[in-house]
């Protein structure tokens, strides 16, 4: 590697990249606390039928589109899918009788997320390049 005024060194490499990596690796503590939160606030209010529907809709799209941004990994979004059919397992008083729909629900939340991921990549990925066609008025006469 050559030394050059205008380039970086080795060490501002590993020194930025270590940056990057760090501040990487804190959005899924963020979204590890925030799920903590979404948590309680459903262990409480899950009575309530808008917090429930809240939660196992909401909890999945969201996890999807910042898996699609590269926010979180993928698996995160799934454990925090999971999470919330988990806690719906505890407060249920027949969760006996009803394994099958925790299962299926798991398989749809995740489901969900998967789905929410790919629509964010395709707009971020359709965002990221220009399109075709001209976008302002025509100056034709």
């Amino acid at each position: 590697m050559l030394i050059d005024a205008g380039r970086s060194t080795l060490g501002d490499e590993i020194t930025g990249g270590a940056a990057a990596m760090q501040e990487r690796n804190s959005a899924p503590l963020i979204y590890a606390a925030v799920m903590v939160v979404v948590l309680v606030a459903f262990a409480f209010l899950g009575d309530n039928g808008v917090a429930y529907v809240t939660a196992l809709l909401g909890v999945p799209v969201v996890s999807g589109v910042l898996a699609g941004l590269g926010v979180i990994r993928f698996w995160h979004a799934v454990v925090g899918c999971l999470a919330v059919v988990v806690l719906d397992v505890v407060f249920d008083e027949t969760w006996r009788e009803d394994l099958v729909f925790f299962a299926v629900l798991g398989v749809v939340m995740v489901g969900i997320a998967a789905l929410a991921r790919l629509m964010t990549r395709w707009v971020v990925k359709r965002r990221g390049h220009p399109m075709d066609q001209q976008t302002g008025p025509s100056t034709e006469a």
